[in-house]
């Protein structure tokens, strides 16, 4: 898909979803249409796992877990504040992302996500588990025809990135190279002069 295609497609999914989500009937046909229109994924079905159960208490699913890009989304409905604790059915209060952090600790450490999006139909916080501590990046439907790319990481397992990372890596130490040369053959008498 070209990016004009993509662009297209990202602008259709935020027009299609402008105002709506709830979050017990309208998840999964939010997060499979995003997979399958904007991002390509052939059968976002089989790619993404929804209602995994969690082993805090009888109640607890974790909304969507992405094995192979290591990625959990916790789901909310339009209406709630991302940032804002909720009340859980233990009774404590946890923000989506505090939800989401403890779901992760009943999870066998080969499975712990990379990235952790907490979403409520129009945002999109996403937070790099890398940097745990970290602001998460925001991302709004309404902008989500230019900003799409920072989602790629949904569907992006890391290889197409790295791959492309030791590219341009190379590129550059080759271009580093050549300028070394050019410059120690334009200046070997100013060099030689400094040695001397």
């Amino acid at each position: 898909m070209t990016d004009a295609q993509q662009r297209a497609a990202a602008k259709k999914f935020a027009d299609d979803w402008k105002d709506k989500g709830y979050e017990k009937g309208q998840s999964q046909p939010f997060w499979l249409s995003l997979l399958r229109d904007v991002y390509r994924v052939e059968h976002p079905e089989q790619f993404a796992e929804f209602e995994s159960k969690a082993h805090i208490d009888h109640r607890g699913f974790i909304d969507i877990i992405i094995p192979s890009t290591r990625v959990l989304i916790e789901q909310k409905s339009l209406d709630i504040d991302l940032r804002k604790p909720i009340k859980q059915s233990d009774g404590t209060l946890l923000t989506p992302f505090q939800q989401a952090k403890r779901y992760i600790t009943e999870l066998p450490l080969s499975k712990h996500p990379r990235w952790v999006v907490t979403c409520n139909f129009s945002t999109f916080l996403v937070y790099d588990m890398e940097r745990p501590g970290g602001e998460p990046e925001e991302i709004l439907l309404e902008n989500l025809p230019t900003e799409f790319y920072r989602l790629a990481f949904l569907t992006d397992s890391g290889n197409e990135r790295l791959k492309r990372e030791m590219e341009v890596s190379i590129a550059a130490g080759e271009i580093v190279g050549l300028l070394y040369d050019a410059f120690a053959k334009q200046y070997v008498d100013l060099i030689l002069y400094h040695k001397s």
